[in-house]
């Protein structure tokens, strides 16, 4: 019994050191395991603001080209005024260094976006811009310079708004004064502070703004996956505008998208109430990062365009264009209103009583007239 003590012992003993060094083993490789996957993870535990903002802005300088094609909500459900289904679809695409196309849709349940009569498209070169209405085969044109922020309207598109990522070398548009494109961050990152932690669909996030100007939440796991944005009115701090994003893609390499963006407008004083929201969502059916795009941003007036950049003086820069009438009888017929048995019934009966006044008050009209030149 002794040798038998002994034994149990010394075993006892050799069971305690191997199992100390399989769980020193085991939590080498967990460590590793935790370092090789979610690197982003341990670097924004102990980030600072400007670490956080400097690996967004590297994310968004990232992207060297963006296509994308995406659609609204039905926008019908809020405005019974419009036709039922309608909604916005929009196709644009942007490279470094400054090429831009934008073209727009609002098609509806009885009008395909193909068929839009009022579909517009916008190219940027590094050159020149050209407004294109294809439907009218008109065209407005001016020369930009490099350096020169996009025309119009573009330098405002939602998308590149929501998400931060701005993929031209041209100047950024500014909100109330304050830059808000991610490359642009960290010049003022002395102005962020980490806000208290929290959740956007579930996902634990660090919350890093400007106080009384705007919020970011980003993923804890992924630090350069932004969950949520929230702009507000810097004279008063009122909140102004809300992104979420959802269902994100890495598109390249520590740069990711999202596939889904929810965008709450604030249109009510009493944020407590939902109609003080106006809530959508835009989902994006195509997407394309760092792929030559160098196609799109070509175009040149066909036969018959009309040059209307000054209003009062179009001007048609190349004969021909028969062959276009055809294609605006389709859109007309396309504008009308679908026929239906009782606008035929309807179109008859307004046929037959026309013929009917004629035949009663024409006789009356002429006899009068008779009776007075006798008299």
């Amino acid at each position: 019994m002794r040798h038998f003590g002994n034994w149990r012992d010394l075993a006892g003993r050799q069971t305690e050191k191997n199992l100390g060094m399989t769980l020193r083993i085991l939590a080498k490789v967990l460590i590793t395991l935790i370092a090789a996957l979610i690197p982003s993870a341990l670097a924004a535990g102990s980030a600072s603001c400007q670490d956080l903002l400097e690996q967004l802005a590297d994310s968004s300088r990232a992207v060297q080209s963006l296509s994308v094609t995406y659609i609204s909500g039905d926008m019908s459900i809020r405005n019974p005024d419009l036709p039922k289904g309608s909604h916005l679809r929009r196709e644009i695409a942007a490279a470094r260094p400054g090429n831009y196309m934008h073209w727009s849709f609002h098609p509806h349940d009885d009008l395909t976006w193909q068929n839009d009569p009022l579909q517009q498209r916008l190219f940027v070169s590094s050159s020149q811009w050209y407004n294109v209405n294809p439907v009218k085969n008109s065209f407005a044109s001016a020369a930009i310079d490099p350096a020169e922020g996009l025309p119009g309207s573009a330098p405002y598109e939602l998308l590149f708004f929501s998400t931060g990522i701005w993929p031209l070398d041209r100047p950024a548009p500014t909100f109330k004064t304050n830059q808000v494109y991610l490359h642009e961050l960290p010049a003022c990152a002395g102005q962020f502070v980490f806000f208290s932690e929290g959740k956007i669909s579930g996902v634990e996030c660090l919350v890093i703004g400007r106080p009384g100007v705007d919020r970011i939440w980003l993923d804890k796991l992924r630090a350069t996956a932004v969950m949520a944005r929230e702009f507000c009115d810097p004279s008063d701090g009122r909140l102004l505008q809300r992104f979420e994003f959802l269902d994100h893609e890495e598109v390249i390499p520590g740069t990711w998208f999202p596939r889904r963006i929810r965008n709450l407008l604030v249109t009510g004083a009493d944020l407590s109430r939902p109609e003080s929201f106006r809530d959508s969502v835009i989902q994006i059916l195509e997407l394309r990062v760092n792929q030559d795009e160098s196609d799109g941003f070509h175009w040149e007036p066909g036969p018959g365009a009309l040059d209307i950049t000054r209003p009062n003086q179009p001007k048609q820069v190349l004969t021909g264009g028969t062959e276009l009438l055809d294609n605006y009888r389709t859109f007309a017929d396309l504008s009308q209103t679908e026929s239906t048995p009782w606008t035929d019934v309807i179109c008859i009966a307004a046929a037959f009583l026309s013929m009917f006044a004629c035949g009663f008050f024409l006789p009356v009209i002429f006899d009068r007239r008779r009776a007075k030149q006798k008299s």
